[in-house]
């Protein structure tokens, strides 16, 4: 048994226990089939499958966006958008492409939850987090929360490209940021270092900065 329950939505009584019993024999658990869309809701939140079968042919209409379930359709004809197994149904491509659609939900449901755990942990990091391109003058792509009180100024105005982390760096100090940050890309090697910031105010701050240089699949 592979613990996975299955919601068919389908009016044609044949064709719901065919469907039902493909399923079954694969090992799924189905529940009760509906027969008609305003069903739907209450049968989800009654039963809370991991997978919807919904038949397009579905009397009434219905959208699928307010269920929070993967949904494959069943449909008499190609083209509709989304995990499709063509009537008459095949066992085989049925269980393939339910299978398929389960384990993709569980994929994004796993970078949701890391997206989640990391996000988390950006927001208590005690400094700010960046990505930036590996040249000067260091455009970011990405700047956690923090720049407002480190610099003055929001994250988007360093994203947008309106002003550079370069900019900010004294000119005293950036020739050595420069060469330590080059040194440790062409070495593929994290680096440290220390500089200082002008902030929006004219203060000037101290920054301890710690990077890596992250490589694409491709190398770059």
């Amino acid at each position: 048994m592979n613990g996975h329950k299955i919601l068919v939505a389908q009016n044609d009584p044949v064709l719901a226990a065919e469907v039902s019993s493909i399923l079954t024999g694969a090992g799924y658990t189905v529940a009760p089939t509906v027969s008609e869309s305003g069903q739907l809701s209450v049968a989800v939140a009654h039963h809370q499958p991991d997978l919807l079968l919904v038949d397009l042919d579905l009397p009434g209409g219905w959208d699928n966006a307010a269920l929070p379930v993967p949904v494959v359709y069943l449909s008499a004809s190609p083209g509709h958008p989304g995990p499709l197994v063509l009537k008459p149904v095949r066992g085989h491509e049925l269980t393939t492409v339910v299978e398929l659609t389960l384990r993709n939900e569980a994929l994004e449901r796993q970078l949701r939850e890391r997206e989640s755990e990391l996000r988390t942990l950006i927001a208590n990091v005690p400094g700010a987090v960046y990505r930036c391109e590996l040249r000067p003058p260091w455009r970011m792509s990405y700047f956690s929360d923090h720049p407002l009180n480190l610099t003055g100024r929001p994250a988007a105005e360093l994203i947008s490209g309106q002003t550079s982390w370069a900019d900010l760096i004294v000119p005293e100090d950036l020739a050595e940021v420069s060469r330590v940050v080059e040194t440790a890309v062409a070495n593929r090697q994290a680096f440290q270092c220390e500089y200082r910031i002008r902030h929006l105010d004219g203060e000037i701050r101290w920054v301890q900065e710690s990077g890596r240089c992250v490589e694409h699949p491709d190398g770059k």
